[in-house]
């Protein structure tokens, strides 16, 4: 492994809310990147809502259900794809920031999604049923954030192109790394990637991306927002002395418009 000075970069944290439906028997559509910042939520009846929302594939996000007396049992019970069925999702509500609000303290108030696209999946509407598992019906909303990271490379100038990728959980996060240069070849296809809490990974971009390209690069994970620090680093020198040359980072798709 080269030895190379960490560098980590500030990645500002947002909220994104969403607004629910009003009737437990209805669906409320939810799109992911629209903001309803002023949303309080509404009353959700005892038993199961279902809300949708539309989710790309080889993408991830991070679902939390929200109650606003301390105390109650919310969580989200499973995410469906209409025309494949289940959908596999993690439960994360006690990855830092945690989140263990309701009388269980279980960690099912926040999941994270990335629908893989294999099958019949297609980028479209996914169900998500929150449930309360609560006496009484309790005011509550449900929060939907793309967490997934973008960025690019360019081998133009420098022999040495990394991602470098700092987990600031307290646990592991696992996802995957797409490439695809500027004439559509996809040189890394979802390679999946680990890295332990408090911990960084680095990955070679120059390699499979080949001498004078350049292009996109996309990180999924299964973290909440914010989880990770991504950048890409070019380095100068030989693998015995590198010498940074410059380092840009990656981030969210609402922040890159």
């Amino acid at each position: 492994m080269h030895f190379r000075k960490l560098l980590l970069t500030s990645l500002a944290t947002c909220l994104a809310i969403f607004s629910l439906t009003t009737s437990a028997n209805a669906s409320g559509y939810v799109t992911i990147g629209s903001r309803t910042a002023n949303d309080g939520g509404t009353s959700l009846a005892v038993g199961t809502t279902a809300f949708t929302a539309h989710l790309e594939t080889n993408r991830s996000y991070a679902c939390s259900a929200h109650m606003a007396e301390i105390g109650n049992n919310l969580d989200i019970s499973s995410v469906t794809d209409p025309s494949a069925g289940s959908v596999i999702f993690s439960e994360i509500g006690n990855v830092t920031p945690v989140m263990l609000a309701d009388s269980s303290n279980d960690p099912d108030n926040r999941v994270s999604i990335t629908p893989s696209g294999s099958g019949t999946q297609v980028s479209g509407a996914y169900i998500i049923s929150v449930l309360n598992g609560g006496s009484s019906a309790s005011v509550g909303r449900l929060d939907c954030m793309e967490t997934t990271l973008y960025g690019g490379y360019n081998t133009n100038v420098n022999d040495f192109n990394f991602l470098e990728i700092s987990n600031l959980t307290n646990t592991t996060i696992t996802g995957t790394i797409t490439a695809v240069n500027f004439d559509g070849t996809t040189v890394i296809n979802r390679q999946a990637f680990s890295v332990s809490a408090n911990n960084r990974a680095d990955v070679d971009l120059h390699t499979p991306a080949g001498l004078n390209r350049f292009g996109v690069i996309r990180v999924t994970h299964n973290g909440p927002f914010g989880a990770l620090q991504a950048s890409v680093s070019q380095y100068s020198g030989t693998a015995l002395s590198l010498q940074l040359s410059t380092t840009v980072p990656l981030r969210p798709r609402d922040q890159n418009l």
